[in-house]
């Protein structure tokens, strides 16, 4: 007779051991839900650190409105996490159909998702980035360019190079070498299919952000 409770027991740790995984657990298992409830902790953390210089940065009429949309994409954050994860996959897997690189998508799904995860904690670093320049005297939008990466030196009548430059901050580097080891290790991509698909991912994203630029 099976042991439901150790059965149940050794699902629970798994499920844990995966919110921070080696390579060869992505490899093995292809984890889908452990990377979304990672990212969504870390979506919410991120928003938890950054509220506090964001009421303080924005005109009293602006932060309950802004506050909406604040907390609003942190609760949604699993469902833009599968989502964006998924069109990437989709596309990645169709290119190395094409270029005669069949892989499995559910492993460059999770790949994906874990990298999602990396960006969710963005917010985390941009805290500790404003609390160190600023020591907390944050009093103006302006005030909050100092955690913006190489957006900080893009002037804000230019929204549309700002949106450029904010795909160059440390959480993306380490977004993309993630990407580029994680598929690597667990899609056995060589090298340069490896750089080139993670590159891809990259110029797209940027491509996103300058489109909705350009249309607010």
């Amino acid at each position: 007779m099976t042991d439901v409770p150790a059965r149940s027991r050794a699902a629970v740790t798994r499920f844990f051991g995966h919110l921070v995984p080696s390579m060869d657990d992505i490899r093995t298992h292809r984890p889908i839900l452990a990377p979304v409830v990672a990212g969504w902790l870390l979506a919410f953390a991120s928003a938890w650190s950054l509220w506090p210089f964001m009421t303080r940065a924005l005109p009293p009429e602006q932060v309950e409105a802004v506050g909406t949309l604040f907390w609003g994409s942190a609760v949604l954050a699993p469902f833009l996490m599968l989502a964006k994860a998924g069109v990437l996959a989709v596309v990645g897997w169709a290119l190395l159909i094409l270029a005669n690189s069949e892989r499995r998508l559910r492993s460059l799904y999770s790949v994906l998702l874990y990298g999602e995860a990396i960006l969710a904690a963005q917010g985390i670093f941009a805290a500790i980035l404003l609390r160190a320049t600023t020591s907390g005297a944050v009093r103006s939008p302006e005030d909050l360019k100092a955690a913006m990466g190489l957006a900080a030196l893009v002037p804000a009548s230019s929204p549309v190079l700002q949106a450029a430059a904010s795909g160059f901050t440390l959480m993306h580097v380490a977004w993309f070498a993630f990407l580029y080891v994680g598929f690597r290790r667990a899609t056995d991509l060589g090298r340069l299919p490896a750089c080139v698909l993670t590159a891809f991912f990259w110029l797209a994203m940027l491509g996103f952000a300058v489109a909705g630029a350009s249309f607010l």
